[in-house]
């Protein structure tokens, strides 16, 4: 018992300092953009708590060290794209490239026999990357409330969840978004419609909260 409170404080720190890197990267790249950095203190504050639950339930739930760094690195990621999404609109090509980098870094050795490493099945990764390319670029072709970058990160989503993963991640985004709504319930209907809500927050998330699932949610593999 003591143990696993020590494992889940590391895991705690470990979501807050991959906050700060995050923002670290996010710099960076808003500097490459020529954009401002934008920050108030309350916000600041629910990012830190936010990652801070993360890292703890990442040290809880996974055993694996390899797969506890692979989640972890991911989790950097998620952190520039929810930031950099809802301040800027802006979801960096640079970021889902390392996405995508990460999983064949950390599922190729699997591929191998390599079983320390997160499962990688690669017909399921491709076939999630176009299912769910498929599902977002229609309402992006047909409205405003779906970017280009949402859809370029739902694709990626697809490739690193796999098939029956990406699925449970948009049902998982559409409870996302239903909150998010909820909360938002005494801004006027029509300026709501109107608003372009960022998917990448919510599409990040998910990403994160299906790979801490537990396994057997997907046991069959295409």
């Amino acid at each position: 018992m003591i143990s696993l409170i020590i494992r889940i404080l590391i895991g705690v720190a470990a979501g807050v300092a991959c906050k700060f890197i995050g923002d670290l990267i996010e710099k960076q790249l808003l500097k490459n953009r020529e954009l401002e950095f934008r920050r108030v203190k309350h916000e600041n504050v629910l990012f830190i708590i936010g990652s801070a639950l993360a890292g703890g339930l990442i040290t809880w739930r996974i055993s694996s060290v390899v797969e506890m760094c692979y989640i972890f690195l991911l989790l950097v990621t998620v952190v520039v794209i929810v930031e950099m999404d809802i301040h800027h609109r802006v979801i960096p090509n640079d970021i889902l490239l390392v996405v995508l980098v990460l999983k064949l870094a950390f599922g190729i050795p699997y591929l191998f026999g390599m079983k320390a490493f997160p499962e990688f099945h690669v017909a399921s990764s491709i076939f999630g990357l176009m299912v769910s390319f498929a599902i977002f670029i229609a309402p992006a072709l047909l409205a405003k409330q779906v970017g280009m970058g949402d859809v370029k990160l739902a694709a990626v989503m697809g490739f690193v969840l796999g098939f029956f993963g990406c699925m449970t991640a948009i049902i998982v985004m559409g409870f996302l978004v239903a909150g998010y709504t909820v909360l938002q319930r005494d801004m006027p209907v029509l300026t709501m419609v109107k608003t372009m809500i960022p998917m990448g927050p919510f599409l990040a998330v998910a990403m994160i909260v299906v790979l801490l699932l537990p396994d057997t949610l997907f046991t069959i593999n295409i």
